[in-house]
């Protein structure tokens, strides 16, 4: 008897190896100034607020705003408290490794607003709060 080892070696055919072809080198062609023809690209800078090629937004580090809450579902980093719907909150987006993180929320009144922001006109939607909270 044969062993069914012995069978399916007889009913596959011998794999055939393929020779590998050698490398042929190819002259640089140039051009008649002598060089070879390549461009060197320098990329431009980034546009402020478009993408940097690093996976961030080329924008100034703190691009704080001030509005009112729109849900009631936002927490304040500081206190951990619920931001109630309609309240005054500020946000602004901190730099994760180097890049700007997620849009974060404070109260007003617990947040510390950075070196940059001297007056209130630094803070984007400030003109589009009413007189009353301005004042305060």
């Amino acid at each position: 008897k044969k062993s069914a080892a012995a069978a399916k070696a007889k009913k596959q055919p011998a794999k055939k190896t393929a020779k590998k072809k050698s490398a042929t080198k190819r002259k640089a062609k140039t051009t008649a100034d002598g060089t070879d023809g390549t461009a060197i690209c320098i990329p431009a800078p980034p546009l402020p607020n478009q993408p940097d090629g690093n996976g961030g937004l080329d924008q100034p580090p703190s691009s704080w705003l001030v509005e009112y809450s729109k849900t009631g579902r936002a927490t304040c980093r500081t206190c951990d408290d619920r931001i109630l719907k309609g309240e005054l909150r500020a946000g602004n987006k901190p730099l994760f490794r180097g890049k700007p993180g997620f849009l974060v929320y404070r109260h007003l009144r617990c947040a510390a607003f950075s070196s940059d922001v001297r007056s209130a006109s630094d803070v984007a939607g400030w003109d589009l709060l009413t007189e009353e909270d301005r004042a305060t």
